[in-house]
């Protein structure tokens, strides 16, 4: 947790606030439902591919669903890569913002799988909380 939130603070320090205004609902948006369904998909995939159990096979595609602002910006900066227009903030912000729902996603399914009489259903509450 702690090297979590080094990273991203360190990922805050280089966000322009005026940059990503103008997308921060966008960015939002995809930093959590686009992360839903990347463990969604990816979760569905592990499940019939690698025959895993339904819940083992989304804690799977949750583990993996979120991207590494450091890791992206490295590769981009790497290939002299020049994003133009909103794309470089969108996904800057985006990248950077959607750990807490992987990590939401990733302890809910843990949740479900060490006490198999929970609801999924409290995963709703338990996002809203």
């Amino acid at each position: 947790m702690v090297a979590l939130v080094l990273v991203l603070f360190a990922g805050g320090l280089d966000t322009e606030w005026e940059e990503v205004q103008p997308i921060v609902k966008e960015s939002l948006s995809l930093a959590t439902v686009g992360v839903l369904i990347t463990a969604l998909v990816t979760g569905l995939f592990a499940t019939f591919i690698l025959d895993l159990p339904l819940v083992k096979g989304l804690l799977f595609g949750s583990i993996v669903s979120s991207t590494d602002a450091a890791a992206v910006f490295s590769v981009l900066r790497s290939k002299g890569v020049s994003l133009k227009g909103k794309l470089k903030p969108l996904l800057e912000l985006e990248s950077g913002s959607n750990d807490p729902m992987a990590v939401f996603l990733t302890v809910g399914l843990i949740q479900l799988i060490a006490q198999p009489d929970t609801s999924p259903v409290r995963l709703i509450a338990f996002f809203v909380q």
